[in-house]
């Protein structure tokens, strides 16, 4: 999978902690990752899947492109909403 230059900025800030980072850090941090999602294939197009090793936190990609590194807590917390979650009030004249 591709690592994008906001994915490995997003895992030295979440993931390891890291507020001030150089340009060789985020190289590093991209082959990293690279490294541990070298045997993923996730089973959907765009379902966010767990990061390796890292339990608390997902991975937001687009096909084979990884464009993002949330909370897991974040994810539960803003799936989309069912439509049509609820029973229709159907009345009878």
């Amino acid at each position: 999978m591709k690592i994008t230059h906001h994915a490995a900025q997003r895992f030295l800030e979440r993931v390891l902690d890291r507020e001030d980072y150089t340009p060789f850090d985020i190289h590093y941090a991209q082959r990293y990752l690279s490294y541990q999602l070298a045997r993923v294939s996730p089973a959907n197009y765009a379902r966010p899947f767990g990061l390796p090793g890292h339990k608390g936190y997902k991975v937001i990609h687009m096909g084979d492109i990884v464009v993002s590194i949330v909370p897991r807590d974040w994810v539960e917390a803003n799936k989309p909403l069912k439509r049509y979650n609820r029973k229709r009030d159907i009345r009878y004249a």
